[in-house]
């Protein structure tokens, strides 16, 4: 819907199968559920009905340019978005009596609101994502909500509460002042007096935003070629998060190709970037990359990067602690393993802080510790297609039991890795496993021309103790992560 309302963006083609079913889902869904507050609005149904054609995506075509051509003077857009928990507030913003209501309580049709059908408690996952909804991605963390946008291209995200009287006293106060509005509404003034109205229900300073980088590889020509654009996006996300907010780099192994002390090199000149970025210290951990074939680490490494020596990195003003473990430290290095020594050395820096039952615990280390499912887009090498599923059950963690259990009895809400050049997440036990994918784009494709360069955007919300991730990935070396050609996915889980 939000595609059709656009003025500069397109509709997906109706020639491809799946695009044609999506659309023609979306039109019969649009049929069955546009509730017009006017004389006017039947005028719409009347001229969809008149579409005819013997071609099913000619007539698909013909009915989205009526639609779109219907709204093309529409001043603003609302989106309902409820929580993913399945509270009352939920039942609310996806119930069609609801929206029927609320349209029908204001006679004019100065603009549009959308409602979602029915919530979701599972993972979301997007392609060709609209540019106003990324607005409501960004607070993923603090639906349900409403998303505002005009043609403009301005977009504002508005929070509810959790409590349907008070959710509906916000609806009210918001689609009265929209409906009374002339012309495009200013929203960051309706933002301004709504925060006025009702406190926001947040303060910023509660969320803490971690930028998840992984398998660099620097010094192999492809780092050395797409550093320029990479170092460019690390800068974008965190322009858009804004100076109010902490940030924390982590980076999950595989800082360099081999090594060497050229590439040690080029690893430096990154982290030096990385420092100049103004937000906090890099939490890292190496991968088998790093080290030489036996497990021997460079005791260089250490110094040139400044990586921390304790196995628990605590950041105080945000209670948030980041158990980091070595996976590659008894020279399983394909696989990986961490150890008993490994899990009681981190256990014991945890027991010796007095306060670290307050603290939100994310665990960050190279390997992974459950399958990674193969996407679509990855071309698998011929030694994975010989091997078959037994590929990844090689390649998982060794002691990948013992290391869930200690996360299940530590209480981590998290764990950060890298190692399989494939984004993902998952929720295991109740414990988000969160993979980064290369965020060089060291990875094959199944189509020419496209990557993976992958940043995950992770935040911690203490104040409502949730969590967001958004796995965001350039798919075009250059082309942006706004650009249509993007792709998306958000989970969100409950903080333990």
């Amino acid at each position: 819907m939000a595609h059709v309302l656009g003025r500069n963006i397109d509709v997906p083609d109706a020639t491809y199968n799946a695009s044609r079913n999506a659309i023609g889902s979306f039109v019969e869904s649009f049929r069955h559920n546009f509730f017009p507050s006017s004389p006017h609005g039947y005028s719409l149904m009347e001229a969809l009905d008149g579409v005819v054609s013997s071609e099913r995506g000619d007539s698909l075509r013909k009915q989205v340019a009526v639609i779109k051509d219907y709204f093309s003077d529409v001043p603003w857009f609302a989106l309902l978005l409820p929580s993913g928990e399945g509270g009352s507030v939920d039942r609310l913003l996806t119930s069609r009596r609801f929206l029927r209501e609320l349209v029908l309580q204001h006679p004019d049709e100065a603009g549009v609101i959308l409602q979602i059908d029915r919530y979701s408690e599972e993972a979301i996952s997007l392609q060709n994502v609209f540019p106003a909804f990324k607005v409501a991605l960004s607070e993923a963390t603090r639906w349900p909500g409403v998303l505002l946008w005009t043609p403009s291209d301005d977009a504002i995200f508005l929070e509810l509460t959790k409590h349907v009287d008070d959710a509906g006293d916000r609806l009210n106060w918001i689609f009265d002042r929209l409906f009374l509005s002339v012309g495009n509404p200013n929203l960051n003034h309706l933002k301004h007096h709504f925060l006025q109205e009702f406190d926001g229900g947040r303060s910023d300073s509660s969320r803490t935003h971690i930028v998840h980088l992984s398998d660099l590889h620097l010094g192999s020509k492809l780092a050395r070629r797409r550093m320029d654009r990479i170092q460019t996006i690390i800068k974008t996300i965190v322009a858009e998060l804004g100076d109010d907010e902490r940030i924390i780099p982590v980076l999950t192994g595989d800082l360099m190709d081999t090594p060497s002390e050229e590439n040690l090199g080029d690893l430096r000149a990154f982290m030096v970037f990385i420092r100049s970025l103004g937000i906090d210290e890099p939490v890292v951990t190496i991968g088998n990359h790093d080290v030489r074939d036996d497990g021997w680490l460079n005791p260089n490494l250490y110094q040139a990067i400044n990586i921390p020596q304790q196995p628990v990195v605590w950041i105080d003003e945000a209670e948030i602690a980041f158990a980091c473990f070595n996976s590659v430290n008894s020279g399983v290095l394909a696989q990986g393993e961490i150890g008993e020594a490994g899990l009681t050395n981190v256990g014991n820096a945890l027991d010796q802080h007095p306060n670290k039952r307050s603290y939100t615990l994310l665990a960050a280390l190279h390997h992974h510790p459950i399958p990674v499912e193969t996407p679509d887009w990855y071309r698998r090498t011929w030694y994975e297609k010989l091997f078959g599923g037994q590929f990844d059950r090689t390649e998982a963690l060794r002691d990948s039991s013992a290391f869930l259990s200690w996360l299940k009895v530590r209480n981590v809400s998290a764990v950060l890795h890298g190692h399989k050049h494939i984004p993902r997440f998952d929720i295991h036990d109740g414990v988000a496993v969160i993979g980064c994918g290369s965020s060089i784009g060291k990875v094959d494709t199944a189509q020419e021309g496209q990557t993976y360069m992958s940043v995950n955007l992770v935040t911690i919300d203490r104040t409502n103790s949730s969590l967001s991730c958004r796995l965001r990935a350039e798919r075009v070396p250059g082309a942006g992560l706004e650009n249509i050609e993007s792709h998306e996915m958000v989970l969100r889980n409950r903080l333990v």
